[in-house]
Order: structure tokens, then C-alpha cells, then sequence
């Protein structure tokens, strides 16, 4: 079932599979952006509401692990863990409709690939303050305490 879950989020992406093209529309300032939540929800006409939750509940389950596998390779300069992070966060942010999120970490992702320390550096703080409000929105959507 999670192979169909997620072939189908990635059918359904704003931004085809994980790529984020040159040409993709500008974040919207919504940590998660609706139109593709609705879209999300048109792929189980009998319960999209049920399927987008349970997306959500997979996509959330992953946010801590990621914030905090950021935070600790950051501060001992595991670079490569920052990457595969943010590379995982990147693809999920875009199919779920969070696009900020999926831009910082492509960002993020890409000043490491290519060994931009600094650059990097200035990415880390933005990523983990928009992997927070991602994670509050998604907290919010679920009903959960944020």
C-alpha cells in the first residue's frame, strides 16, 4: 500500500517527481499550499479526506527525524547527512505541497552537493525555521497540539 501511496503522490506533484524546475511557481508564503492538497484529495474520490490525512501522518512522522538529523550533522559537520535530509525532505515537501520547505532544502541540498560551505551555512537556518512552521501547519491540519 505505501508504494501505491507513494507513486501516487509523486504522480501527483506539482513539480512531476523531485525535481524542482527553474520555471516552478513562487511559494505562496502557506507552509502547505491547498491546491495540492485538494488535488491530493481528488485521488480517492470515495475518501480524500482520509487519504490526504493519512499522507500527512506519513509525511509528519519524518519532519522530527530530519530536524533533528539536520541539527546534530550540522553542529558536528556531517555534511553528507545534511544532504541526504535534505535531498528526503525536498522530494517530500514538493509532493505534499510544501513548497518553501521543498525550496530551502533543494537550495540546501545543492550548496552541498558542490562543497559551497558558505552558502550551505546560510541555507541551515532557513531550513530548520521553515521544517518548524511546516511541521506546526501539518501539526494543525491533523488536529494536533502545535
Amino acid at each position: 500500500m505505501f508504494v501505491l501511496l507513494a507513486f501516487a503522490i509523486m504522480n501527483s506533484s506539482p513539480y512531476g517527481s523531485s525535481a524542482l524546475p527553474d520555471d516552478r511557481p513562487p511559494a505562496t508564503g502557506l507552509a502547505l499550499d491547498p491546491v495540492v492538497l485538494k488535488d491530493l484529495q481528488r485521488l480517492q474520490p470515495r475518501d480524500g479526506v482520509a487519504f490526504v490525512n493519512r499522507l500527512l501522518r506519513l509525511y509528519r512522522d519524518t519532519l522530527d527525524k530530519h530536524q533533528q538529523a539536520i541539527s546534530t550533522a550540522w553542529a558536528t559537520r556531517h555534511f553528507r547527512v545534511i544532504q541526504d535530509s535534505a535531498h528526503t525532505l525536498k522530494s517530500a515537501s514538493a509532493n505534499i505541497g510544501a513548497r518553501e520547505l521543498a525550496e530551502v532544502c533543494h537550495a540546501l541540498e545543492q550548496a552541498l552537493r558542490h562543497e559551497h560551505w558558505d552558502e550551505a551555512s546560510r541555507w541551515v537556518a532557513p531550513c530548520l525555521d521553515t521544517l518548524r512552521r511546516t511541521t506546526e501547519a501539518v501539526d494543525a491540519l491533523l488536529g494536533r497540539p502545535v
